[in-house]
């Protein structure tokens, strides 16, 4: 009796490390969630970035461009090829320092002399209370005066060198500082003279 027990007990241990060894073989053969890509599909890819170039369409071309070197590794070299045939032609695109959308009309003699420290800079100051806005480029290593009415503003600036063109700017590819400084210009005035300011500011 005992022995019949000893082999049932021996039949169920073998069958379960049967199991357990068959579970682990499919799950060291399921595939990849995320396939590894094709080359076809890098070479659609690639056309598409080709095309949108041709169209002038810049911006689109380098976010597909800059997917495409991570999402195919085995074609990173021509990606890599685009990549630096867009940045060539946007970097002739560098507009000149000045002020490139203004919403409100100048008032008042305030100013807001900014200095471009570390690169090619776009700012943009945004009145807290109106939210009317005036974006300004500063090439590296120069000045600008920005004249602004009294009010209170919210600056922000991004850092780069890869400009698209002035109504996307540098886009993503730029290191962004939504939240730089907050300047608060009062309007004073006393004995008929109006009291202006002057401020400085370095990116």
């Amino acid at each position: 009796m005992n022995r019949h027990i000893t082999r049932i007990l021996a039949l169920c241990l073998c069958l379960a490390l049967c199991l357990c060894c068959g579970a682990q073989a499919f799950a060291d053969t399921k595939p990849s969630l995320k396939p590894r890509a094709a080359a076809a599909d890098s070479a659609a890819v690639l056309q598409d970035v080709k095309k949108l170039m041709d169209q002038g369409k810049m911006y689109d071309a380098a976010l597909a461009c800059y997917d495409g070197y991570y999402d195919y590794p085995d074609a990173q070299d021509e990606f890599e090829a685009l990549w630096d045939e867009i940045t060539d032609a946007c970097a002739k695109k560098l507009p000149k320092t000045g002020e490139l959308e203004r919403t409100f009309k100048y008032e008042g003699g305030n100013t807001l002399l900014m200095t471009a420290r570390s690169g090619n800079v776009e700012m943009k100051a945004v009145d807290r209370d109106t939210k009317e806005t005036v974006r300004v480029f500063i090439r590296e290593g120069e000045s600008f005066t920005l004249y602004l009415p009294s009010g209170r503003y919210d600056l922000s600036y991004k850092v780069g060198d890869i400009w698209f063109d002035d109504k996307v700017g540098f886009g993503d590819f730029c290191a962004d500082y939504p939240d730089a400084e907050f300047l608060e210009i009062k309007y004073t005035s006393e004995g008929g003279w109006t009291t202006y300011y002057n401020y400085t500011w370095e990116m």
